[in-house]
C-alpha cells in the first residue's frame, strides 16, 4: 500500500504509522513497515528502510538507515531498538551531532533521558567523512548537557593513536562550566622544562568561579595558586589571585597577591580597591611570562570611596606604595579630595577644590590641608582678539614648618591675562590629488604673575611644593596646513609649533630657550615627528629626537571558497634622541604580518639598536588553520632570556590543546 497513512489508537495514546508497505500481525500485535518507514508517538519520530513496532512491549525495532528524532536530539544507526514507555534504548553503529561535534559509537545505549553509554565510542568536531582526527574511548558515559566521561581515551588523527590518557572528563554544559583545564608544558633558556596550569576550573554559583592550579618548573620547584574571579551586573565584580612557590634550589618559599574589587553602594557611592603584593622585588622577573612586568619595582595597593554629583565629585581612599628594590613603604591615611564642576556666574566661570592628605613612612607623620579656587572669564576684542584673564587662589595649612611651629597656614595667588587670534587662509590652486591647501596660524601672548612670599620655612611634601614668585611673558606660535582631497577628504600635512617665554625677575637671562616641534604627514603611510629646543643665548639646538615611521598594508590574496582577502601589513619606526650630542638612543623598530598562503598567517617583530649594532628583542610567530584544527608556533628572545612554543587545538574545543612539550623528547633543550 503506497504513502499508507492511518492511525491506530492504543491504551496509553496515539501512533502514526507511514510507510510503502504495511502487514499487521493480530496474533503478535505487531505492525510491520517496509519502503521508508516512519512512526510517530508523542514526541518521538523514528525514520527508517523498515521497522517493527510491537504493542504489548511498546517497543520500536528499525533497521537500515534509521533515524530516532527526540525533541531536538537525532541520532543516526544501522539499525535500533527503542521502547516508547520508558525512553530507554540501543543504537547499532550510532552517530549523533551534539552542539560542539560528532559523536559515534559500536552501541550506544540510552538508559534514562539524561544519560548515555556508549561502547567502541569516537568524539570528533570535524564534519568529514571519515574525519581528519577523533578521540576514542572503548568506554563512555554522558550526561546531557552536563559532561562525558571517558575512561581510557586516545587520540587518533586519521586511524593513528598519538596520545593516550587513563581517564578524561569533556564538559557539554552550555556557558559556564566546571572542569580541568587543559596543562602547558614547555623549555624556557632559565627555567628548563616546565609544568605550567595544571588545573581545575570550579564554577561556584552564577556571579563567581576559581581556578586551583599547580606549576611544576624543572630549574626552581612548584607553585600552587588560586585565581577568584567575580562579576554581578550592576553591582560588583573583582578578581583576586594568590601565588604561593616553594623553590628547592636555594629552598625558599615565594608569594604574590594581586587583586582589583569595584562595588556600587548606596547613596551613589562607588567602592574600588587594588592590592599588588609580592615577597620579594625578583619574584615578577622570576615568574612572570610578561616582560614588561620585569622592570617594575613599585606596588600600589589602595582603597578608594568615590561619589559623583552634578556639581563635583567626592575621593576618599587609603593606599600603600611599596619599593620592593629600595625597600620602603609610604602610606596615605587618609587622601579626601572634593572638587567643585566650573560653572557659570554671568560672564564669570569659577571652581575650586579642597584636598585633605596625611602621609606615613618610616621617618615621619605628615599632613596638609589645600584648598583651591580660580576664576576666569573671556572677551572678545575687535571681533577677531580672544582675552582670557584668570586668578587662581591658594590656601594651604601645613601640619608644621622647618622651625616646628604647628598648623603653619600659606596663602598665595596667581593671575594671567592672555591674548589670542587666528588666521585662515586658502590657496587658489591645487596640487596632484588635492584640490585646494588651507592654512591655519594661532599666535597667542600671554602674562602670569604670582607674588613672592615667605616660604623660607616651609617643608614641601606630596603635591605641595614651593610656589616660586612668577614675572613672565609667554609667546606661542601653532600652525597647520591641511589639504582637501578631489574626493573631499581633509588631511593634514604639516604643523608647526613655537613658544618663548621672558622672565623679568631674571635680569642675567631673561629669555628661556625657544621649544619647537613638528608633525610632518601625520595622516600618511610615511610620516615623521621632530622636537627639540634652541638656546637663544648660546645659539644652539638641543633635546633633538627625530621619529619617521613607515607603514603599508597590501590585501594581495583571496581565498576563493570564501572570498575573503587576507594581506601583508608592514611597519617601521626609526628613532633618534639627542641627535646634537649624538650620545642619544638609536633605535630600529619593525613588525611585518600578513598571509604567505590562505592558511597560514605569519607574525615578525624585531627591536635593534643601531647604535650598538645589535637586537635588543626579537619575535616570530606562525599560524596554520588544519580545516577542524589550528596550529601555533612562537619564538621570542628578550636579552639573553629566549622560549619557543608551539601548540595545537581544536578550534570548537579551545581549552583542549597539545604544546610543544607533549613532544619535548624530540626537541632540542
Amino acid at each position: 500500500m503506497n504513502s499508507l497513512l492511518f492511525l491506530l489508537v492504543l491504551i496509553n495514546g496515539t501512533v502514526k504509522f507511514r510507510g510503502g508497505k504495511m502487514s499487521y500481525d493480530p496474533r503478535r500485535e505487531e505492525v510491520i513497515l517496509t519502503d521508508s518507514a516512519e512512526i510517530k508517538s508523542g514526541r518521538v519520530t523514528l525514520i527508517a528502510d523498515s521497522m517493527i513496532y510491537r504493542k504489548e512491549q511498546k517497543e520500536l525495532l528499525a533497521y537500515g538507515s534509521a533515524l530516532l528524532i527526540i525533541e531536538h536530539d537525532t541520532l543516526r544507526a544501522e539499525s535500533l531498538i527503542y521502547h516508547t514507555e520508558n525512553g530507554k534504548g540501543v543504537a547499532f553503529q550510532g552517530r549523533t551531532h551534539t552542539e560542539k561535534g560528532y559523536l559515534t559509537g559500536k552501541y550506544i545505549y540510552r538508559v534514562s533521558e539524561e544519560v548515555l553509554l556508549v561502547e567502541d565510542g569516537t568524539f570528533t568536531t570535524c564534519d568529514k567523512v571519515p574525519p581528519h582526527y577523533c578521540f576514542y574511548s572503548p568506554r563512555m558515559k554522558i550526561f546531557k548537557n552536563e559532561e562525558a566521561v571517558v575512561s581510557p581515551i586516545f587520540l587518533r588523527i586519521r586511524k593513528i593513536p598519538i596520545l593516550w590518557a587513563p581517564f578524561w572528563f569533556f564538559p557539554l554544559k552550555k556557558g559556564r562550566k566546571s572542569g580541568f583545564l587543559t596543562p602547558r608544558i614547555g623549555y624556557n633558556s632559565l627555567d628548563g622544562k616546565y609544568l605550567r596550569n595544571i588545573s581545575y576550573y570550579l564554577v561556584l554559583s552564577n556571579y563567581a568561579d576559581i581556578t586551583w592550579g599547580l606549576d611544576i618548573i624543572e630549574k626552581r620547584g612548584v607553585r600552587g595558586y588560586g585565581n577568584l574571579v567575580y562579576k554581578r551586573y550592576r553591582s560588583f565584580s573583582g578578581a583576586f589571585t594568590f601565588t604561593l612557590a616553594q623553590e628547592f634550589s636555594p629552598i625558599r618559599r615565594r608569594w604574590s597577591l594581586f587583586g582589583s574589587h569595584y562595588q556600587t553602594l548606596p547613596w551613589g557611592f562607588t567602592l574600588r580597591a587594588r592590592s599588588n603584593l609580592l615577597s620579594d622585588v625578583s619574584y615578577m622577573e622570576d615568574y612572570s611570562e610578561e616582560k614588561e612586568e620585569w622592570i617594575k619595582s613599585s606596588l600600589h595597593s589602595y582603597i578608594s570611596l568615590t561619589r559623583r554629583w552634578s556639581t563635583g565629585t567626592f575621593l576618599a581612599s587609603i593606599d600603600e606604595e611599596r619599593d620592593v628594590r629600595e625597600n620602603t613603604v609610604e602610606r596615605t591615611l587618609p587622601d579626601i579630595t572634593f572638587k567643585m564642576f566650573t560653572f557659570s556666574l554671568g560672564p564669570v566661570r569659577t571652581g575650586g577644590s579642597s584636598h585633605f592628605l596625611r602621609k606615613e613612612t618610616e621617618e615621619e607623620t605628615r599632613y596638609y590641608l589645600d584648598n583651591r579656587a580660580s576664576l576666569n572669564s573671556e572677551f572678545s576684542l575687535l571681533r577677531y582678539l580672544k582675552l582670557r584673564p584668570e586668578l587662581d587662589l591658594q590656601t594651604t595649612l601645613f601640619d608644621r614648618d622647618a622651625l616646628g611651629r604647628r598648623n603653619v597656614l600659606r596663602n598665595v595667588y596667581s593671575a594671567s591675562l592672555s591674548l589670542s587670534t587666528a588666521f585662515y587662509g586658502m590657496s587658489l590652486f591645487g596640487l596632484g590629488p588635492f584640490e585646494r591647501f588651507r592654512s591655519t596660524t594661532r599666535p597667542s601672548i600671554s602674562f602670569k604673575y604670582t607674588p613672592e612670599i615667605d616660604q623660607e620655612n616651609l617643608i614641601p611634601f606630596g603635591e605641595i611644593s614651593v610656589v616660586p614668585p612668577q614675572k613672565s611673558g609667554i609667546l606661542s606660535l601653532a600652525t597647520s596646513i591641511e589639504g582637501k582631497t578631489r574626493k573631499g577628504k581633509k588631511l593634514t600635512l604639516l604643523t608647526v609649533n613655537l613658544s618663548e617665554s621672558y622672565n623679568f625677575l631674571n635680569e642675567e637671562r631673561p629669555f628661556s630657550s625657544i621649544s619647537w616641534s613638528s608633525r610632518l604627514l601625520p595622516e600618511f603611510p610615511v610620516r615623521s615627528r621632530i622636537s627639540g629646543a634652541y638656546d637663544i643665548e648660546e645659539r644652539r639646538f638641543y633635546n633633538i629626537d627625530f621619529v619617521t615611521e613607515a607603514e603599508l598594508k597590501l590585501s594581495v590574496l583571496e581565498d576563493t571558497s570564501t572570498g575573503k582577502k587576507s594581506g601583508w601589513r608592514i611597519k617601521l619606526t626609526h628613532s633618534m634622541s639627542s641627535l646634537e650630542t649624538g650620545e642619544g638612543d638609536q633605535r630600529l623598530r619593525g613588525s611585518l604580518s600578513g598571509h604567505p598562503t590562505s592558511k597560514w598567517e605569519m607574525r615578525l617583530s624585531f627591536n635593534f639598536d643601531l647604535k650598538k649594532g645589535e637586537l635588543i628583542d626579537e619575535r616570530i610567530e606562525l599560524e596554520r588553520d588544519l580545516h577542524c584544527w589550528a596550529f601555533n608556533f612562537r619564538w621570542s628572545r628578550y636579552g639573553d632570556t629566549w622560549n619557543y612554543d608551539f601548540k595545537l587545538w581544536i578550534k570548537k574545543l579551545p581549552d583542549v590543546k597539545f604544546k610543544r612539550s607533549l613532544f619535548e623528547i624530540f626537541l632540542p633543550g
